[in-house]
């Protein structure tokens, strides 16, 4: 962690953030290969989950947290965590990404310059509105208490029509680097899974963006984890207008897609074409089950695996469709069959108080747990 804020301090004195050489990627605690925390198999008794907000306004645009000590009953910490400080100060889609030296870095969408979102619950757009931004929001902690050295990273060119929205990281263990992999469209509208390469979280190692699913209908809010022998993408199909989706019954939910191996080509489209809609693959929808044409309206799956095996999938409530407007979970035993997921809403938490959304969750030790406890 001291290298990597000598870096940072380095690199943020400068007008633009140069290119320097960093080693940070490599940097990691004995015993941990790189990418056991990014991958998530690290076996810690607890969990951390990052949201913004109990509520879809400007005023929650903060990082809120909750923690579990077995993956399903959660407690929401009573104060934010963090406030943005620079930026457009509104932050969205926060994620907690654990590094290879086993410190913390915190990625966020950096909401649009005037601070605009429209509660999708009054039926209003969920969109940027006229500022799309292409830069998101990064910052470091020890802890997760105390966050520092936060700064703002361009990660494309051009903001396109929707701009970065869904940071998230892994580590490419290829290339020696972290790859932060986010939802964006190109300027065409049509949105995809992109990454970017960095070995700091400071400067990109490179400015090229390359693809890491792309569909034949907009695709985005992916994220990724690790299972046993293959790397599982989950996004929401955001295809065509809510009065298409209504009709065809095409978008609106959650789909799987599969790779081999991170770093080493594109996710390919998981399902049962003989039960999706058209019987074409791209068209099942993991979360709807075995009724393919009931349009569940849910949005940013975040996956996590608990102490059993057993993974869990927590989802948004795109509009009131859920019975109290806060999230939906799913579990299964086989995360290779996309068929096998199955409703268990009923034996996960709910906060009281109002629902955190863009959630992410990250095992965390014990003695990391007290700590937080402590100061919240």
């Amino acid at each position: 962690m001291k290298k990597l804020i000598k870096n940072l301090v380095k690199a943020l004195s400068v007008s633009a953030i140069a290119c320097v050489a960093m080693t940070g990627c490599q940097d990691k605690i004995d015993g941990v290969t790189p990418s056991d925390w990014s991958e998530g198999v690290m076996a810690t008794s607890a969990w951390v989950m990052a949201g913004t907000g109990s509520t879809i306004s400007t005023s929650s645009d903060v990082l809120h947290l909750a923690y579990s000590e077995d993956g399903l009953s959660w407690t929401l910490l009573t104060s934010s965590a963090y406030t943005s400080g620079i930026g457009s100060t509104h932050i969205r889609d926060p994620y907690i990404f654990r590094m290879n030296d086993g410190t913390f870095v915190l990625l966020a969408a950096d909401f649009t310059s005037d601070g605009m979102f429209y509660d999708p619950g009054a039926g209003e757009d969920w969109s940027y509105g006229n500022n799309p931004s292409k830069r998101i929001i990064v910052a470091f902690s020890d802890d997760l208490v105390t966050w520092n050295y936060e700064h703002t990273l361009t990660l494309t060119d051009s903001t396109g029509k929707y701009g970065v929205r869904y940071p998230r990281a892994m580590y490419n263990k290829f290339d020696r680097c972290y790859d932060i992999y986010f939802t964006w469209d190109n300027g065409d509208g049509v949105q995809g899974i992109y990454y970017v390469q960095t070995e700091d979280f400071l400067t990109l190692k490179y400015d090229d963006v390359h693809t890491v699913f792309s569909s034949d209908h907009s695709v985005g809010q992916a994220t990724v984890v690790k299972g046993s022998s293959n790397y599982y993408l989950m996004c929401r199909d955001t295809r065509d207008s809510d009065d298409d989706v209504l009709e065809t019954k095409l978008g609106g939910d959650i789909q799987c897609a599969k790779l081999k191996t991170w770093g080493d080509g594109t996710f390919s489209i998981m399902g049962d074409a003989d039960a999706a809609i058209g019987n074409k693959k791209s068209n099942y929808y993991v979360n709807r089950g075995s009724d393919q044409n009931n349009v569940l309206w849910q949005s940013e799956p975040c996956v996590y695996q608990l102490a059993s095996g057993k993974w869990i999938m927590l989802v948004n409530y795109v509009s009131s469709a859920g019975a109290d407007g806060q999230y939906a979970a799913y579990e299964t035993e086989n995360i290779d069959d996309p068929t096998s997921w199955t409703d268990c809403t009923s034996s996960v938490t709910k906060f009281s108080s109002g629902r955190i959304v863009g959630t992410s969750v990250t095992r965390i030790t014990a003695a990391e747990l007290d700590v937080l406890k402590a100061a919240f």
